[in-house]
């Protein structure tokens, strides 16, 4: 959806949506959407999971003010940045990923044994 102010809004899933609903469609989320502005909701269970089941993206999509977009997202609302931004913003080719970034190996297990100690810092070896 497209705002007149330069603005796109975004709808992004969350990880409890997929165990809460199954049909992803336009009816469903005109439906949530719905719900959400007008806050007609008869029990606290169903407003929290329909509260928590999507995360509304505006983004402004321009190369300097990109960062000022906003998520509805816990983390974007403490630290006014998330990934849902960053992953539109490098959608848009607005930012690029580091290759160094890129090459970090994602959920890598740690190493069987006991973790060494530090080292101490101030004594010369």
């Amino acid at each position: 959806m497209k705002n007149n102010d330069g603005k796109k809004m975004h709808l992004i899933e969350s990880h409890s949506f997929k165990d809460t609903y199954e049909d992803f469609n336009k009816k469903f989320m005109k439906k949530l959407l719905y719900n959400q502005q007008n806050l007609n909701w008869c029990d606290l269970d169903i407003m929290k999971n329909e509260q928590l089941s999507f995360w509304e993206c505006e983004f402004l999509n321009e190369s300097e003010n990109w960062t000022k977009s906003t998520c509805s997202c816990p983390a974007c609302l403490k630290y006014y940045i998330c990934k849902h931004i960053i992953g539109l913003a490098v959608r848009y080719k607005l930012c690029s990923i580091p290759l160094e970034a890129k090459n970090i190996p994602l959920g890598q297990k740690r190493k069987r044994g006991h973790v060494a100690k530090a080292k101490k810092a101030l004594i010369v070896q």
